[in-house]
């Protein structure tokens, strides 16, 4: 099934597992809105520590939150921000130069 393929296991299912409702709301919104509609629908929980909002955002092609996030994440010490210079999420990203002085900052540029 397609959304299997495309939809990382890892948004819908915890160590004990999702409930039956979450995945079913999330199944519903990608066949709905698709990868893109999915991205939107978790920025919308807020729920989100700054380095996966980052990653949320370029996803929808949204630079200027994207680099925000990237910023944020690093005042407040996110240990995800380490791995911001491999991501191929974040690849549109490499030629921004906030981009490439906060990986400068973080020591992985």
């Amino acid at each position: 099934m397609e959304f299997e393929r495309v939809v990382p296991r890892r948004l819908y299912h915890n160590g004990d597992g999702a409930s039956p409702a979450v995945v079913a709301g999330i199944r519903k919104t990608y066949a709905t809105s698709g990868w893109r509609g999915l991205c939107r629908a978790r920025l919308a929980g807020g729920h989100e520590p700054p380095a996966s909002l980052a990653l949320l955002y370029a996803q929808v092609g949204d630079t200027e939150h994207a680099i925000e996030q990237l910023q944020k994440g690093y005042d407040e010490r996110d240990f995800f921000l380490i791995f911001v210079g491999v991501d191929p999420i974040l690849a549109e990203l490499h030629s921004d130069p906030r981009f490439v002085e906060i990986t400068r900052r973080i020591g992985v540029g």
